[in-house]
């Protein structure tokens, strides 16, 4: 893609990933976005969309009276 001017990448810092292939490849570090509150489910930190499927599906399989 010769036009290719610029493309985003995102590593999870908090599961260990500091993006060290992109780094090695000589991409440039521009710095962190937001972080986002953990939640932990289970004692298992768990990200809020896969939360939010959860109770999706939980949701679906209920009935309304």
């Amino acid at each position: 893609m010769p036009r290719l001017r610029l493309l985003v990448s995102y590593a999870e810092m908090n599961r260990g990933h500091f993006g060290k292939t992109y780094q090695a490849s000589n991409w440039v570090f521009v710095g962190e976005t937001g972080h986002e509150a953990e939640i932990i489910l289970n004692g298992k930190l768990t990200h809020r969309r896969t939360i939010n499927s959860i109770v999706t599906t939980l949701s679906s399989g209920m009935r309304h009276k």
